[in-house]
């Protein structure tokens, strides 16, 4: 929740070289650290696969769309990308 993510940054802002520096972590460790997750997520960002969908979500969104759960403008998005799905996943198209 926003309770506990404001928590922890006010601990953190606080007392976070207080803690670190109690497990015996440079701030340069702590950088190199933060380096690499950061590297990691960004190269298995550019590997990322496209989603698969099947021809049963763009019905599903069909049918949500016409039973009026949204707005005209979404039903009509919806509408356009279940056409659009179809016609890619029939085949010989």
């Amino acid at each position: 929740s926003a309770v506990a993510a404001g928590l922890v940054v006010a601990i953190s802002a606080l007392a976070g070289t207080k803690i670190i520096a109690f497990f015996g972590i440079s701030i340069a460790s702590f950088q190199v650290g933060g380096g690499t997750l950061l590297l990691i997520s960004a190269l298995q960002m550019l590997n990322a696969q496209p989603a698969e969908s099947k021809p049963s979500d763009a019905t599903e969104g069909r049918e949500k769309a016409e039973a009026g759960a949204l707005d005209e403008a979404a039903a009509e998005l919806i509408r356009w990308c279940a056409d659009a799905a179809a016609t890619a996943a029939a085949p010989g198209v």
